[in-house]
């Protein structure tokens, strides 16, 4: 992941650009590896249990958890599409573009996204002011009713890309 990521922060930019050039060629030569890489993908589920809640311990749902998803569904089809971009928004941009996803999925997306930001800040907020360790596990407690039935909302349209995802690289709704 750390290389298909990988960007130029300073230097002989030739270099970043022989390695990102030998990644898209190697992704090429092996189509099987998005096979590979979209069951890694489906492997990072949002935290909802059998029932639609949404899956905590000690009331406590990582938000890091919430983002992975996302994340990876942009990296794949970025990688899949040639998409040189490594900011997951930017990837999103650019796959409305080349006609791999629509723009309502692309908004869809990016407010999941930008939610799941927005509770990442508030709740590092939060701790910091009572001088505690800052992370990234949310005590849903700390939360309003309709924060919390939009986070619910937000990781079953998770589950709803992930199913996108599934049926583009395997044909089923559930690899």
């Amino acid at each position: 992941n750390v290389f298909f990521d990988i960007h130029n922060a300073y230097g002989d930019r030739k270099l970043f650009n022989n390695l990102q050039s030998y990644i898209r060629e190697q992704t090429r030569k092996n189509p099987s590896f998005f096979q590979h890489y979209a069951r890694n993908c489906l492997l990072y589920r949002p935290p909802l249990n059998l029932f639609g809640q949404i899956q905590t311990k000690d009331n406590l749902v990582s938000l890091k958890k919430c983002f992975r998803p996302i994340e990876l569904f942009a990296r794949l089809y970025a990688l899949k599409y040639d998409v040189r971009a490594t900011n997951t928004i930017e990837r999103l941009n650019a796959l409305v573009e080349k006609n791999v996803i629509t723009e309502d999925s692309r908004r869809e997306i990016i407010y999941i996204f930008d939610y799941i930001w927005h509770l990442r800040f508030k709740n590092q907020v939060f701790q910091y002011g009572d001088l505690r360790k800052v992370n990234n596990k949310l005590n849903l407690g700390h939360l309003m009713e309709i924060e919390r039935e939009n986070l619910k909302n937000i990781l079953h349209k998770i589950r709803s890309f992930q199913t996108m995802l599934s049926y583009d690289f395997f044909g089923t709704p559930n690899a």
